[in-house]
């Protein structure tokens, strides 16, 4: 498992970026880490743990997110590396690597919600 620090030089390494401070996110599969730069600038390190087939899966969520982004609709924005790939390989730790733009909101697992509501999802 990755701690913060290492997904703290991660980023630095392949995104070039300065960071002020790292905080994992909760997730449903895999792990997230909010980055936040020197500049405040804040990103989310995915990383995919099980990596069996994931690469195209990633590429294609990448051009989905772009193609949502070119018509306005707010989701996060994949950052390409300093050698401008979407993703990074890492065979030390058997994960892949993706950065995106990060959008402060609320994971839909702290919302109480009742049945009405969820009908509505």
């Amino acid at each position: 498992k990755l701690n913060k620090t290492e997904a703290c030089d991660i980023a630095i390494q392949h995104w070039g970026l300065s960071i002020a401070s790292v905080s994992q996110l909760n997730s449903y599969a895999d792990l997230n880490f909010l980055l936040t730069t020197t500049g405040r600038q804040e990103y989310t390190l995915k990383v995919v743990t099980n990596t069996a087939g994931r690469i195209e899966e990633i590429k294609e969520i990448a051009k989905v997110l772009g193609v949502l982004n070119k018509h306005g609709i707010k989701v996060p924005k994949p950052i390409l590396t300093k050698g401008g790939d979407i993703y990074v390989k890492s065979d030390q730790h058997n994960t892949i690597f993706t950065l995106q733009s990060f959008i402060p909101g609320e994971v839909l697992e702290d919302i109480p919600l009742k049945q009405p509501e969820l009908n509505d999802v």
